[in-house]
């Protein structure tokens, strides 16, 4: 039922006021299934969550391709950092996709997201990871709206 929920969201967003408009993350499965396309068509950007190991870096890369032909920026967060391989570094590296945060492998946060706490609440030395990806999001996004508005002058 993902594509007639994603119709919804985006309607009610274009009901919003411009003044009453925010950021809006939509989350999405992994992968490049239809709920995860119907997710990312409305977007301005793209932010792809990965895992530093072979299957993360598979997904990845499908994900990447996938929506490559949207045009719109992408940036990465890779979770579970410090386990595994390099292969999804290289691949941001080689194809210039920003890596906004590493959230490292830390049993703690499992625990805390596994008992529905907030990851930032539960362990504060996270909050400046997830305000930090917010910041580059929004500098990410900023930086893609001069580009388009110089494009068009």
């Amino acid at each position: 039922m993902s594509p007639p929920l994603m119709r919804a969201v985006t309607a009610t967003l274009a009901e919003l006021s411009p003044a009453a408009q925010a950021d809006v993350v939509i989350d999405a499965p992994p992968g490049t299934s239809c709920p995860a396309i119907n997710a990312v068509l409305p977007s301005d950007l793209i932010l792809l969550v990965t895992e530093p190991t072979p299957f993360g870096y598979h997904d990845f890369r499908l994900a990447h391709e996938a929506f490559r032909p949207l045009q719109k920026p992408m940036a990465a967060v890779i979770n579970r950092a410090g386990l595994g391989e390099r292969s999804i570094y290289d691949y941001c590296r080689n194809m210039n996709i920003p890596i906004l945060a590493e959230i490292p492998f830390d049993r703690r946060i499992a625990e805390a997201y596994s008992h529905g706490s907030i990851v930032a609440v539960a362990l504060p030395e996270m909050k400046s990871v997830f305000a930090g990806v917010i910041a580059r999001l929004r500098a990410l996004a900023a930086t893609e709206t001069a580009q388009e508005e110089t494009i068009h002058a």
